[in-house]
């Protein structure tokens, strides 16, 4: 009797965080797709900068300010004659390919104005609607994970406990 409650309670609870997850992507969806020239609102903003971010692990929301002196940052070593060696690369790339390849890209822009046409990003730095519904999905995903995880593992132990009882109660009717 106890198992039949237990596996009912189960899937009560899993269906019940189901449907609120749908309806919730359901919200986050038209939230995603809100046009960019909609600004956020300051409580949004803050919301996404103060909690939102460390929840989800994503940081502060902010744009990272390093400097081109940053330990971190990779730059290619400079080419010696010493090495005698050719890269397999530099072997293919030909001066007549630099040059042509040069000619094609004088027009294009740079990738920070093509990233704010996206809507990814505004010029002060703040979130866009797109990026608010990202991190609200990734929100929801987490504890969607967390809860399913938690419940079926409760579920489990009180099934395994449970059994042991249910069936020297079934033996002994027998």
């Amino acid at each position: 009797m106890k198992l039949m409650f237990v596996a009912a309670t189960y899937l009560a609870s899993i269906l019940t965080l189901q449907t609120l997850a749908v309806l919730l992507t359901v919200i986050y969806i038209d939230i995603y797709h809100r046009p960019t020239e909609e600004p956020v609102p300051e409580w949004v903003r803050t919301a996404y900068s103060c909690c939102l971010g460390r929840l989800v692990c994503a940081g502060d929301g902010r744009k990272s300010t390093k400097d081109a002196t940053d330990s971190s940052v990779v730059t290619p070593r400079p080419f010696s004659a010493s090495d005698n060696k050719i890269h397999p690369i530099d072997a293919v790339v030909s001066d007549w390919d630099i040059g042509k390849a040069n000619e094609q890209t004088k027009d294009v822009k740079p990738a920070q104005e093509t990233v704010n046409q996206d809507g990814d990003e505004t010029e002060d730095g703040a979130p866009t609607w797109r990026q608010v519904a990202l991190r609200l999905d990734k929100l929801t995903l987490f504890v969607y994970l967390i809860l399913v995880t938690g419940f079926t593992a409760l579920a489990m132990i009180l099934m395994v406990t449970h059994y042991h009882s249910a069936y020297k109660q079934t033996s002994s009717i027998i």
